[in-house]
């Protein structure tokens, strides 16, 4: 080679290309792993249509083998990521174990435990991704995807249980990123959205409105609450546009919303039995006084549970009919449901991880919205994880994520996303790569970092050196 050919090729240090060949592969089986579901429901069999969910699972399988498979790039510190994959180990164990004793049947045990493997999987595989991968890229994929899921919640319902009846439709046709789309109301108050993003959250609002669904009302609510500690820093004209447009669509509903509002007002108001107790409530309450029940009838329950596949039992108002039915597996408060299934020992180790991941999540949010920041990806895929894990906990009082594979896989991105975000971001700053998360002033430059008269070439080689050091070829 000439020395004028050395000159035009690129410098790239020793080991560099090999990581970003490696981060390649892991981020394309990424791809496949999120969008494997994306049409996923549960089938019924008399409908022919039970063979595509175990195709669609399948396909999850193999990218997260192939993942794991190619994931050779160096481990870093991740706080907060062993205790949460032993404590989701330790729930479906427990949970599997004493339904065994009980005598249930394996087929329904695996069934059941098998959205929990996922959020776990998922989540694992999502940290890995984080540390490893471009975060503007992986941002972009996940609002892409996100839309994709709450668009195919709609397109599922369609065509496996066919037209829809908006009078009558509820929560069947939102998809499995309804909460990760609605905490991108969040991030667009911290960092500002693409056209994408706004996307997914509007088809996510109209959605939710469409379904009568009060448990995600609450879940947004919560969700936007830690804003308000960064209320005097985030007001501005990007969210005063966005409340206004908020007020006239509202005000246009009430006006001409007709039987959706009517829909609305019937939900929250009229549906009550004798003593003025919500039907939903009323039917949600005698199954968490069931669950209740059992869980503390012995010993055993109190510490292992009763197993996946155990009975549950729920009653209707005579207002309605009046009657009972069972179910199996997860109830209508997924919180009481980890401790009915797999007692203590299994379920209050997983709440004791869910609850301090929900509230460092709120912590950080607080953080985000009363610093200013150099808006990194990192900080956003941190926030929008956080804004998730908030939304799940939220829901999870009067539903259960674990219902839906769908759903778990997007509970799973966002905890991978706080986790590993949070990790990445934080031994950056170490290295001087990112900008300091300060309180409100003027954003300092990280240690170390380029003058704005070094030359671009210059920079972009000083930044390979760094991560070249830290690389796990050197």
């Amino acid at each position: 080679m000439t020395s004028e050919a050395r000159l035009r090729t690129p410098y790239i240090p020793v080991g560099l290309a090999a990581r970003k060949r490696d981060a390649a592969a892991l981020f394309a089986a990424f791809v496949v792993l999120v969008f494997s579901m994306v049409f996923d429901f549960k089938a019924d069999s008399s409908k022919g249509l039970g063979a595509l969910p175990l195709v669609f699972f399948g396909i999850y399988v193999a990218a997260f083998a192939y993942l794991f498979v190619v994931d050779t790039t160096r481990r870093y510190a991740m706080p907060g990521l062993m205790p949460f994959l032993l404590a989701v180990t330790v729930f479906v164990a427990v949970g599997s174990v004493s339904g065994l004793l009980n005598g249930q049947q394996p087929s329904d045990l695996g069934r059941i435990a098998l959205p929990a493997v996922l959020y776990m999987a998922t989540a694992y595989a999502t940290t890995r991704v984080v540390m490893t991968c471009d975060p503007a890229a992986l941002r972009r994929l996940l609002a892409v995807a996100a839309l994709a899921y709450v668009i195919s919640g709609f397109v599922v319902q369609r065509l496996v249980n066919g037209p829809i009846d908006f009078e009558t439709v509820r929560f069947q046709i939102l998809g499995g990123a309804t909460i990760p789309a609605i905490g991108y109301l969040e991030c667009m108050a911290l960092f500002g959205l693409t056209l994408t993003e706004i996307g997914a959250m509007g088809s996510a609002f109209v959605l939710l409105f469409l379904s009568i669904t009060r448990t995600y009302l609450m879940s947004a609510a919560v969700q936007l609450a830690p804003l308000a500690a960064g209320a005097n820093r985030l007001i501005g004209p990007r969210l005063i546009a966005a409340i206004v447009v908020v007020s006239i669509f509202g005000v246009g509903f009430l006006v001409y919303g007709g039987e959706g509002v009517t829909r609305w007002t019937d939900r929250l108001y009229t549906q009550r039995t004798s003593s003025g107790e919500d039907y939903t409530l009323y039917t949600r309450q005698s199954e968490w006084d069931f669950m209740i029940k059992h869980f503390e009838e012995t010993t055993q329950t109190l510490v292992s549970g009763n197993g996946f596949a155990a009975v549950t039992t729920y009653y209707y108002p005579r207002e309605v009919g009046g009657g009972s039915e069972n179910s199996i597996g997860f109830g209508h408060s997924q919180h009481l449901s980890l401790l009915f299934i797999a007692g203590i020992a299994g379920g209050g180790t997983l709440l004791a991880v869910q609850f301090w991941q929900f509230f460092n999540a709120i912590m950080l949010l607080i953080r985000l919205a009363r610093s200013k920041f150099d808006g990194s990806d990192l900080l956003f895929l941190a926030a929008w994880g956080s804004s998730i894990i908030i939304g799940c906990i939220v829901a999870n009082f009067f539903s259960s994520i674990f219902n839906s594979r769908g759903w778990s896989l997007w509970y799973g991105v966002g905890t991978g996303l706080f986790i590993g975000a949070r990790a990445r971001y934080l031994r950056e700053l170490g290295m001087g790569l990112v900008h300091v998360v300060s309180t409100p002033g003027p954003v300092e430059p990280a240690r170390g970092a380029s003058r704005p008269n070094v030359p671009p070439a210059v920079a972009r080689r000083r930044a390979s050196l760094a991560q070249l050091q830290h690389s796990p070829n050197r």
